[in-house]
């Protein structure tokens, strides 16, 4: 699928099969249905990132539908597959029609299965190199890894050679630290071949010096938004990466690795072929590698000239994995230091260089990525220490701004599910933390300005000027279901309660439009502090709704609901036709209407007997 150019994944798709296309059917018989399988969704999203189709497949997926009902129109019925990780199938667009599957991980029975395959197709290799079989109970400190079928895969490779998983029995290595084991144990095995016996001193440079290599082709793929490279373009790489210039090989050496493949269409020469990862969490983990080891050295003091180059093309927010595996990697560090080092640096760009001219995009997307960073080692860290100014609140919309202008929809939707900006409960400042990963989106009332700000007509006018200008048509349709609120009654945006959870009195009258209204003795006291003018047709909706709901209401919530309505400023701006519907509700307590006065109290005569 990557080789499709945008919008014409069809055309690909229909080249590819018809030259493998069934038969034509005959009258009156069936044709089986072919099956496509469409694999790693999210690695063709995330390659794709920088384009505006891509926030959540949906373009892909309307293609791929139109294209199977195409085939099936011309009696070439198909089903489609299409594959994707957990965390990036969770937001991506699904067809009504479709239906989705989550693969489960393996339970003890089918480790069990797939160790006896494993051990049974490797005989042969575990009598010539002197090596015991894998043992189930081995795998038992790694449950979290041996469900994963790759990184069960990953276990056994490790085990086979010289039964290296046996030998680190208690390690309690994780994911990451599987990934570094089984690289370094195979960049040995390949130096070894090569170069013959080196000092312990010796292999650690070259072990590294591998590893180096390897990151930077990840890198290079990693910052075109593609999943593998031609050769021209990882010499180039290499040459202008970091490390010794000699340490730069050609482009068959990588050849070599059993983790890159190469692949050459039939034609291209030597230096056209392509390097590509076998699987996409290899590159992952080196590009976490890489960028691991330039944080640590900016949290002990070296500047952001090597950091920069790595943080400013590609925002982080679209790699999640990979945002999760540098905080992993730095898991057993205190983070104050290079959290510090990174609100400087974060400070620093903002304010500009002199004599050095950047790129907004660049900027934007160095920056966020700090942000990122930052949040995610030390999560509610204040706005004020990250970016050092008296008006921290004004400096991050400030920011907010420039995110939103310079990066793509899809860039600008993953930083909102990754920073979560709240008010400090006690200064004009903010909190900066990040949602649950799989938290769906809540929302919420924000807290109440410290300071005093314009009239909120203002600020939405303003805010229906910038979707006009801007285009965001989502934007100006929720703005004018909002309108005939913000003209009439604005002060129901203004009141709001007190206690958790929080709601404006302009919210919970519109969920009495829904089947699950806000509950409704937290209304009345929401409407309280309108004014009169803006009270009595707020009043009117809410006591309409309520007649009709209280049947089905619970007895004390209506017992509640009228002692509200009868008492303090609604005994003046309830008019005879409230009255009416509401002595037709029958009191929960004593079974009888209950009157102006109150409810449950019988009407007085004028003598007052």
């Amino acid at each position: 699928m990557r080789h499709a150019p945008p919008g014409s994944l069809a055309p690909y798709l229909a080249a590819e099969l018809h030259r493998t296309a069934p038969p034509a059917p005959v009258a009156g018989t069936d044709v089986p249905p072919r099956v496509l399988l469409l694999d790693g969704l999210d690695e063709l999203l995330q390659a794709g990132a920088d384009r505006p189709d891509a926030a959540d497949g949906r373009q892909l997926m309307v293609e791929i539908e139109e294209f199977q009902s195409a085939e099936t129109l011309a009696g070439r019925p198909l089903i489609a597959v299409v594959t994707s990780r957990t965390l990036a199938g969770a937001r991506m667009f699904s067809p009504r029609r479709g239906t989705v599957i989550h693969l489960e991980p393996f339970d003890d029975a089918r480790i069990r299965a797939w160790v006896a395959a494993w051990n049974t197709r490797n005989k042969r290799w575990f009598v010539a190199h002197e090596v015991q079989p894998l043992d189930r109970d081995l795998l038992r400190p790694y449950g979290e890894l041996a469900c994963q079928p790759l990184l069960l895969l990953m276990l056994a490779l490790y085990d086979a050679s010289d039964n290296a998983l046996r030998a680190a029995a208690g390690a309690g290595f994780g994911r990451l630290g599987l990934y570094e084991r089984l690289l370094t144990a195979f960049i040995r095995r390949q130096l070894a071949k090569q170069s013959g016996p080196l000092s312990e001193e010796e292999q650690r440079t070259a072990v590294e010096g591998e590893f180096l290599r390897l990151s930077v082709l990840a890198f290079g793929m990693f910052r075109r938004h593609r999943q593998s490279l031609t050769a021209r373009e990882a010499a180039a790489d290499l040459s202008a990466g970091p490390g010794p210039a000699h340490a730069v090989p050609g482009p068959v050496l990588f050849g070599r690795f059993f983790f890159v493949r190469t692949s050459r269409r039939e034609g291209e020469g030597e230096e056209d072929q392509s390097y590509e990862f076998l699987h996409a969490t290899f590159g992952e983990f080196l590009v976490a590698r890489l960028l691991a080891a330039e944080l640590r050295a900016l949290a002990e003091g070296g500047d952001d000239t090597r950091l920069r180059p790595l943080l400013a093309h590609v925002p982080l927010g679209d790699h999640p994995e990979v945002l999760s595996a540098v905080a992993e990697l730095f898991r057993s560090r205190d983070p104050a230091a290079l959290v510090h080092a990174l609100g400087a640096h974060l400070r620093a760009s903002l304010d500009g260089v002199p004599g050095r001219p950047q790129s907004p995009h660049r900027v934007a997307t160095y920056t966020a990525n700090l942000v990122l960073l930052a949040v995610r080692l030390r999560p509610g860290l204040t706005a004020s220490a990250l970016l050092g100014t008296a008006d921290p609140v004004g400096r991050w919309r400030a920011c907010t701004r420039l995110w939103h202008a310079c990066l793509t929809e899809t860039s600008w939707a993953a930083l909102s599910r990754h920073v979560h900006p709240a008010p400090h409960p006690r200064e004009a400042d903010l909190r900066l933390g990040r949602p649950p990963d799989t938290a769906p989106l809540t929302w919420e009332l924000p807290a109440r300005a410290r300071r005093a700000e314009r009239p909120l007509r203002d600020q939405l006018a303003d805010l229906a000027r910038d979707a006009r200008l801007g285009h965001e048509p989502a934007l100006a349709r929720a703005l004018h279901a909002l309108a005939p609120l913000v003209d009439r009654l604005p002060a129901l945006f203004e009141a709001e309660s007190a206690e958790e959870p929080r709601h404006s009195a302009a919210h919970a009258m519109i969920s009495l439009l829904t089947d699950h209204p806000v509950p409704y003795e937290e209304i009345p006291p929401l409407l309280q502090p309108l004014p009169p003018e803006q009270l009595a047709p707020a009043l009117d909706t809410f006591v309409r709704h309520f007649a009709a709901a209280a049947p089905a209401l619970p007895p004390r919530t209506v017992a509640k609901v009228l002692s509200q309505l009868t008492t303090g400023r609604f005994t003046k701006a309830t008019t005879r036709a409230h009255q009416t519907l509401l002595a037709d509700i029958p009191h929960p307590a004593v079974g009888e209407p209950p009157t102006a006065d109150g409810p449950g109290h019988r009407k007085s005569s004028p003598s007052g007997a």
